[in-house]
């Protein structure tokens, strides 16, 4: 079964998914959050099959929550409405964007196309962390 992945923001969410054995992500791209926002999250959810979804919660690097992030509370709320029998896991998504232009800045990525790939990568390394620490805790 698959996952499904998203990183919040207040202009763009980045999504990503699972292969079928949840060992490896990628990134679908990225939504944008308006009122499309509600139909098109119905719509990956037709056509990919998931048991989970991850959604990515931002930390002070302190490692405490940021209280103004209650777009990310306003996601978790629209995905139990659309999605009421999945289960929704909270992960920490400090310097995922970070990492994610550090990693398109690597392969010499213009700005251009960093800024439409950025959330979507994001997502993805969310994504990677999460089954990768999953995969510790069964052995």
């Amino acid at each position: 079964m698959r996952i499904i992945c998203f990183d919040p923001g207040t202009v763009r969410i980045g999504v990503a998914i699972s292969d079928e054995t949840e060992y490896l992500s990628r990134p679908i791209g990225n939504f944008k959050n308006d009122d499309r926002l509600e139909r098109q999250i119905r719509e990956l959810g037709e056509k990919n099959e998931f048991n989970k979804i991850v959604v990515g919660e931002p930390f002070n690097m302190d490692g405490t929550r940021n209280p103004h992030n209650t777009f990310v509370g306003q996601l978790v709320d629209k995905l139990k409405g659309i999605f009421p029998d999945k289960e929704i896991i909270m992960w920490d998504e400090r310097l995922s964007s970070w990492e994610a232009n550090n990693l398109m800045l690597e392969a010499d990525m213009s700005r251009k196309k960093r800024k439409k790939k950025v959330d979507g990568l994001a997502a993805a390394l969310i994504l990677q962390n999460y089954l990768d620490k999953a995969r510790e805790r069964k052995k």
